[in-house]
């Protein structure tokens, strides 16, 4: 058993100035925290197979699911099943911090949409 933490956690970048790290990485379950900075999205995308939660740590963000925009604060999640079109967008002043928990992992199962 080891604790983990966003200082001995891997680590990756993505966007513009985004980061990851991944807490948990299995094949079959993962947990990532990962910051944006304000004015920052990903792409619109689903997952076949994840099914994944998303927790607000920290901060504000958006997530569009199949076109329903819902806006999360701080100590508030929500579940995007497979198959659901869904965008991460920061559209606040500040930095968001938040989970991604994905069952099973989102790596690899990730297909892009307009």
């Amino acid at each position: 058993m080891n604790i983990v933490d966003v200082t001995n956690a891997e680590q990756y970048p993505w966007g513009e100035g985004c980061r990851g790290w991944h807490l948990l990485k299995r094949d079959d379950f993962s947990i990532i925290e990962e910051c944006v900075p304000p004015g920052q999205s990903e792409q619109r995308h689903f997952h076949e197979h994840s099914r994944q939660f998303f927790y607000i740590l920290q901060g504000e963000a958006v997530l569009e699911i199949e076109g329903h925009c819902y806006r999360l604060r701080s100590h508030q999640g929500i579940e995007i099943p497979p198959n659901v079109a869904h965008q991460f967008r920061n559209e606040s002043e500040s930095e968001v911090r938040f989970l991604v928990i994905s069952v099973p992992k989102a790596q690899g199962d990730r297909i892009s949409r307009q």
